[in-house]
């Protein structure tokens, strides 16, 4: 999960895990509620949106993005008060590996944000943070260009 400021830039990263319950369903999905940062709401929330491709195309349990869908709607209910905007894979990555995607993308952190992704979660998990980053700057970086473009 990424926390992003109005500027763009990165205001805080951490890999979630659900504290309460293991399982499937809005059971499970409350659980990440009570690890909201409340009192430290961002003035963005980007997310992936969810995508099923067609057999065939698709890796994993296309069950497991029903999951995802609802752990981001409540991250989005429980950030009401900011502005959500979603990103499809396709769209923020396009066909690069996903190694070669987080290799460039590290180059672009500043030694903070570097930082705050280290020390975010294991080096075996840390992949799932920086796709939350990469889907971040994605988004910020298409909102400059559609700025410069209107002037």
């Amino acid at each position: 999960m990424a926390w992003w400021h109005a500027s763009g830039s990165l205001a805080h990263v951490a890999y979630l895990r659900n504290p309460v319950k293991k399982g499937d369903g809005p059971g499970a999905w409350m659980g990440y509620d009570s690890v909201v940062l409340y009192d430290n709401r961002p003035d963005y929330f980007i997310s992936e949106v969810p995508q099923v491709y067609r057999v065939g195309a698709s890796k994993g349990d296309p069950d497991d993005l029903i999951q995802l869908a609802g752990v981001v709607g409540v991250f989005a209910q429980a950030f009401r008060a900011t502005t959500h905007f979603g990103v499809k894979p396709r769209e923020w990555k396009g066909q690069v590996p996903k190694d070669v995607h987080h290799a460039r993308l590290v180059k672009t952190l500043t030694p903070e944000e570097l930082a705050m992704v280290e020390a975010s979660a294991p080096p075996s998990l840390r992949h799932n943070v920086l796709d939350a980053v990469g889907i971040g700057r994605y988004w910020f970086d298409l909102q400059r260009r559609a700025a410069t473009r209107a002037k």
